[in-house]
């Protein structure tokens, strides 16, 4: 029996790597769905990132096995690109221009400062409550209010 070549080796590597990643991240988006509201928050960002890291997988590659993104179809171009994106800037890594949220960057830093009223700490109507968001390298701005 012949042995493959690299290129031949490198090719199985490939679609066998992409085929088991993508199983992986069915499976997390299944459990996801099965679990649903009820979840545990715990267990939904677990299986987010295990959804998210699989998914990615394939395309983050060394070039000789890297999946092309040109296998993605058009329609799911962007969602694809956001994947990847959220995955290097928030999950793999934590950059400080993470992806764009309705609050903010998606590595900002929430604070939430509130009083105990009636057992909520939610009272927006108390005098002494303030919220604000800012990002981890202007937190001290934020919390004097001058940022």
């Amino acid at each position: 029996m012949d042995i493959p070549s690299k290129d031949a080796r490198l090719a199985i590597w490939k679609v066998t790597l992409a085929r088991s990643s993508f199983i992986q991240a069915k499976r997390a988006c299944e459990a996801l769905l099965q679990l649903g509201a009820s979840a545990p928050e715990v267990v939904v960002t677990a299986l987010s990132t295990t959804a998210l890291v699989f998914y990615a997988r394939p395309f983050k590659q060394d070039s000789e096995v890297k999946l092309d993104k040109a296998l993605v179809p058009a329609e799911f171009t962007d969602l694809h690109e956001d994947i990847i994106r959220y995955r290097d800037k928030v999950i793999a890594h934590r950059d400080v221009k993470g992806p764009e949220t309705p609050w903010g960057t998606a590595n900002d830093v929430v604070f939430l400062l509130g009083r105990f009223v009636d057992g909520n700490t939610n009272d927006e109507s108390h005098p002494r409550f303030w919220r604000g968001a800012a990002p981890v390298n202007s937190r001290r701005s934020a919390l004097r209010g001058d940022g």
